[in-house]
């Protein structure tokens, strides 16, 4: 799927929230998706979801880039879902990159793959 900044889908029967990043999200996108995934969260009880994140097109982070990652990761652990699993591409920085914001949120039921 292409997708330029971010796409947000909930599929109840499966009881997962998917979101699918683009390259590299601007910060006035990531300012929309605060929003949009706060709507997202009020529809549904997150602790019985799972949250899917696709970014495996998405590029090493610049500075301010992954602090506004960082806020997206205390919102994943506020939410309380019973799993995440973030899937990234093979590049081994922004893995690093990641799975360090996932540790400084606290996230224990995060997984991070690379496809």
């Amino acid at each position: 799927m292409l997708v330029t900044t971010y796409k947000i889908e909930k599929n109840l029967a499966a009881k997962k929230v998917n979101i699918c990043v683009g390259d590299q999200i601007t910060l006035a996108e990531a300012e929309k998706f605060d929003k949009e995934f706060g709507s997202t969260l009020s529809s549904i009880d997150a602790s019985s979801f799972e949250l899917h994140i696709d970014s495996t097109n998405m590029k090493v982070l610049t500075p301010d880039l992954a602090v506004k990652l960082g806020g997206a990761m205390g919102l994943y652990k506020q939410a309380g879902f019973k799993k995440i699993v973030i899937e990234l591409s093979q590049s081994t920085v922004l893995k690093m990159q990641v799975s360090r914001l996932v540790r400084e949120a606290g996230l224990t039921n995060t997984e991070v793959v690379t496809k």
